[in-house]
């Protein structure tokens, strides 16, 4: 029995894919809790979901009102970016609450994917998988850790040691006077709490679209273990033909588990992903802007989120783009010639569908990837220079 410093038991550290897929579930309940969209069998809508739509709806509101008082002045154009951030948080916490079930339901097939691979070298791979899902979930959550401590250490820095009542944002909130102590404590506490809470459901929908990519990729891993299996029962002459056919069919079915897998995912996070990468797009653009034109310096922190958020989708993008061209590349580089022609035929179907499962795209036009993001990066680039030029 392992004791920890205090002398009590120290927590078990998970030894199979299976305990260590469970950890990564109970790890995104966590994360997902405070928002009400936890992946679990017999989730319902509770009274803490409500806040959170309630208080998210607020600040929407306390954003609109900013606006509208602080045009035409550039502060104002920075609370556009607050606008477009609380639709997305918004939008992402209702798409989750409104199609929990289809969410969940690719939690239970992935849990019955690790229950039929419990043992030999495909729980090795299911296992190194679970490894590389917590490593992304620990470098996302560290990016935005930082991009949250700047937006809120800087204002808190100016107040101690300064003497000067910098404000985490333009937000304006009716009948509070910010320019007082009290008034500017409480408009940096609400700050805070949006912010931070809006990050951690965000966080959560990135480890939901982490988890189920990287399940993608080690969907195809499997099958390609299978047909490299399959391919040395045709260097034998010894071989049972209703047992070679029966692993045929095995691996037939499994490549169309991936086709649906696939579909669900876009199903899923398209619309997640058009609104997540064109909000950030807006946002991040009135953020650099605010930050040279109108001093916004919780801008730095803001900007830190922005680009985490456009290389973690781009990154999830591209993991689930180039596992769909391996997809292609494993079926071709079979030693398909030596299979029978009823095989042959059965594996040109295969390539052909294969061929057209597709990637989650932003509009459904534009493929997410790296290639994706740097276009991004470089447009908001572009347009920030134009407003700097032009205000």
């Amino acid at each position: 029995m392992v004791r920890g410093k205090n002398g009590k038991q120290a927590p078990k550290k998970p030894q199979t894919a299976i305990e260590q897929l469970a950890s990564i579930l109970d790890y995104v309940n966590l994360v997902a809790y405070p928002c009400n969209f936890e992946l679990t069998k017999d989730w319902q809508m509770t009274l803490r979901g409500k806040l959170c739509l309630v208080c998210q709806l607020f600040f929407l509101y306390a954003n609109i009102y900013s606006v509208y008082v602080l045009l035409p002045h550039p502060v104002g154009i920075v609370m556009f970016g607050a606008v477009f951030f609380s639709v997305t948080v918004i939008t992402n916490f209702v798409v989750v609450w409104y199609n929990h079930e289809k969410y969940y339901s690719l939690v239970a097939f992935i849990m019955d994917v690790y229950h039929r691979n419990a043992t030999g070298l495909k729980e090795r791979m299911l296992f190194n998988t679970t490894q590389t899902i917590f490593q992304h979930f620990k470098a996302v959550r560290a990016a935005i850790f930082a991009g949250m401590t700047l937006f809120s250490c800087l204002p808190i820095y100016d107040i101690f040691f300064r003497r000067i009542l910098t404000k985490l944002s333009p937000m304006m909130f009716p009948y509070l006077d910010d320019q007082v102590l009290q008034g500017y404590l409480i408009s940096c506490v609400l700050n805070i709490v949006w912010a931070g809470w809006s990050y951690i459901g965000i966080y959560g929908v990135s480890c939901m679209f982490l988890l189920y990519v990287h399940v993608y990729d080690a969907l195809v891993s499997l099958v390609e273990d299978d047909l490299n299996a399959f391919d040395a029962t045709w260097e034998t002459k010894c071989v049972d033909i209703k047992r070679r056919k029966f692993a045929f069919k095995n691996i037939m079915l499994k490549f169309m588990d991936i086709a649906r897998y696939s579909v669900y995912m876009n199903e899923r996070f398209n619309f997640i992903t058009t609104i997540q990468m064109g909000s950030t797009y807006l946002s991040f653009t009135t953020v650099l802007f605010g930050i040279i034109k109108a001093d916004f310096i919780s801008g730095i922190g803001a900007s830190v989120y922005y680009v985490t958020q456009i290389l973690t989708f781009s990154f999830i993008g591209q993991i689930m783009q180039d596992t769909t061209d391996r997809i292609g590349d494993i079926i071709c580089n079979t030693n398909w010639y030596k299979y029978d022609v009823s095989y042959q035929q059965d594996l040109i179907l295969l390539l052909s569908i294969m061929q057209n499962v597709s990637c989650v795209r932003i509009a459904d036009i534009y493929p997410l990837n790296f290639e994706r993001g740097l276009a991004i990066l470089k447009s908001i680039y572009s347009i920030f220079m134009f407003l700097v030029e032009v205000a």
